[in-house]
């Protein structure tokens, strides 16, 4: 890994620290929060937690760009972009469910490098660079073996606007339910990528996310062996909405199965 790509991996994984200890304070105490649109929640936990990391790579970093999903792009001379969900996950967060994480993302001449996901409830943190292999909680991990779409655990979300789009949303289910063996849904696409990376689940997919749900978690599930791409094959970017994820074995058979005659 290329030295100034290592630094920032490891400013990433102290600064997800902290702001998984600045989340942890509040947990439990949040008496309000705030609506940027009928579901979407934000907290002080996710002020903070972005105003945290944003200070700390900009005296770190000046030169690089930082994207918030709280405070926006800030404008910057330098190859590098931080792209930063403070706390993925803000509904469970508010309603006491222990599934919400920091999700950090580095880029580089826009192609993603390097990702960071941190579980502050849980303390699993998961991490990858572009070459290096991607690293959870005990060491190197890799994506699982499942080869029959009838033997994997799908996961899925559900976006903000999801009443917009709910027969389209309930077609996805129904395919995903009778093509696989299970189908989830967390409420944290940075968690359901790295689970999808350590093998905990074999595909996910959703629609209409934002570059600071994937531009983390789809790093680490690449280095772990897998496969991400949008729903028509097409390489993954975080800047494109849709993305569906797996161990690489399923991928074309989870896309046959839920948008093959949908595009």
């Amino acid at each position: 890994m290329k030295a100034d790509l290592a630094e920032r991996l490891n400013v990433a994984k102290m600064v997800a620290y902290d702001a998984g200890k600045l989340i942890m304070r509040y947990w439990g105490h949040i008496t309000s929060y705030e609506k940027k649109g009928s579901t979407d929640l934000v907290t002080e936990a996710d002020k903070g937690a972005e105003a945290l990391i944003r200070n700390k790579v900009s005296d770190r970093f000046p030169a690089d760009e930082f994207f918030g999903e709280e405070s926006g792009m800030s404008m910057a001379r330098g190859g590098f972009r931080w792209v930063v969900d403070p706390l993925d996950g803000t509904t469970n967060f508010v309603h006491g469910l222990p599934l919400f994480a920091v999700s950090i993302g580095i880029e580089l001449d826009g192609k993603s490098q390097a990702g960071v996901v941190y579980l502050p409830a849980t303390r699993e943190l998961f991490f990858a660079a572009r070459g290096e292999g991607a690293f959870g909680p005990r060491g190197k991990i890799s994506v699982s073996k499942t080869a029959r779409l009838a033997d994997a655990l799908l996961c899925t979300g559900i976006p903000y606007r999801g009443k917009d789009v709910l027969e389209i949303l309930v077609e996805d289910w129904r395919r995903a339910v009778t093509w696989g063996q299970g189908l989830r849904r967390q409420g944290s696409a940075a968690i359901d990528l790295a689970y999808v990376a350590c093998g905990r689940f074999d595909v996910f997919f959703e629609r209409e996310l934002k570059p600071w749900d994937t531009a983390a978690g789809a790093v680490i599930v690449e280095e772990a062996g897998g496969k991400v791409t949008d729903f028509t094959g097409v390489e993954f970017t975080p800047y494109r909405g849709e993305i569906i994820s797996s161990n690489a074995i399923l991928h074309e058979q989870a896309i046959a199965a839920l948008f093959a005659d949908r595009r």
